[in-house]
């Protein structure tokens, strides 16, 4: 099967560009951004999906039997309503292409947990409540997806994933670890689901070669449910042979968080707001029948990950 990713050189689609190399399965990645593995380099075109001549050219020309589209602008940071286009745009223009030309190419789409608030039910989870231009546009994706005809799709939410080539936020969590920095954290936090990338590759590899059993459907990326930050934390640190992360009362983030919100207002950075606090207070849990699941066997666990993690970032440090 020719496979055709939009978005390949971001995090997961490094990794999962990485598996479909050594698998020597023929891809195409197109993306506006240079792949992060040189060796990766040969499968990709320079293409903004953005730009629907110059996409249909490249499926026309590629003939994918399938599409992943990880086209996306992830900064949920980021306010302004058009600088999260791409994440409704993309999936559009891919949609448009097949339709318009009848291809015979079916469609995985990379969505995200974040079409809903956190917080949301379980059996709410399909109402698509995100109040974030993010989850927003991401949602409004789906929808698009789900109203369109004669296209075999998957749509797969990710969850909160770690792992090799990873960006923001994660990488900060590794990164101040590594660093030994003493940061604390929130004495009560809630929990949501994490998942490690190489799980990731694995679930969309789970997809791809059993599509029937998903087609039409919407699922989850995650390992473990019962995860935070501060959990995350503490076996980063201790497998690198330190002391586990401290704990603050709740009072005192609480306090900081309104700090933040003013000095935000004043256009000084500070590294928690109010909507930063309830993100570390608030529980999610997906019910594990809408996760794609792998085999016991082939799993990597949470800590085998984090070593993983743990061992890429100090290889980049050695070759800096």
């Amino acid at each position: 099967m020719r496979i055709l990713i939009t978005g390949g050189s971001g995090f997961i689609g490094t990794n999962l560009c990485e598996h479909f190399y050594n698998k020597h399965i023929i891809y195409k990645n197109v993306d506006i951004a240079v792949p992060k593995i040189d060796r990766q380099k040969d499968k990709w075109e320079n293409i903004d999906v953005l730009n629907y001549e110059k996409l249909q050219k490249v499926m026309l020309k590629f003939e994918p039997g399938l599409v992943i589209n990880l086209a996306a602008q992830t900064n949920t940071a980021l306010t302004d309503k058009h600088s999260h286009n791409v994440n409704f745009l993309s999936i559009k223009n891919i949609a448009d292409v097949i339709t318009a030309h009848n291809l015979n190419s079916k469609l995985i789409h990379f969505s995200s947990m974040l079409v809903n608030d956190l917080g949301t039910p379980k059996s709410e989870l399909d109402q698509m409540n995100a109040t974030t231009w993010y989850g927003c546009m991401k949602a409004k994706a789906e929808k698009k997806l789900q109203s369109s005809e004669n296209i075999d799709f998957c749509i797969l939410r990710p969850t909160s994933i770690f792992g090799p080539h990873m960006d923001a936020p994660y990488y900060e969590l590794f990164n101040l670890s590594i660093r030994q920095l003493p940061v604390p954290y929130p004495r009560e936090m809630g929990i949501r689901p994490f998942g490690f990338v190489g799980n990731v590759v694995k679930q969309v590899d789970e997809v791809v070669c059993n599509f029937t059993k998903y087609n039409g459907g919407t699922f989850y990326l995650m390992d473990n449910s019962d995860l935070n930050v501060k959990i995350i934390s503490a076996k980063i640190r201790k497998h690198l042979g330190l002391r586990a992360p401290m704990s603050l009362h709740n009072l005192v983030f609480k306090c900081l968080g309104f700090c933040g919100d003013f000095l935000k207002k004043m256009g000084i950075r500070f590294p928690l707001t109010s909507a930063r606090y309830r993100n570390l207070i608030t529980s999610q849990s997906i019910p594990d029948y809408r996760n794609i699941r792998i085999s016991e066997d082939q799993k990597i666990s949470i800590d085998e990950g984090i070593v993983a993690t743990i061992n890429w970032m100090e290889d980049i440090k050695k070759r800096v």
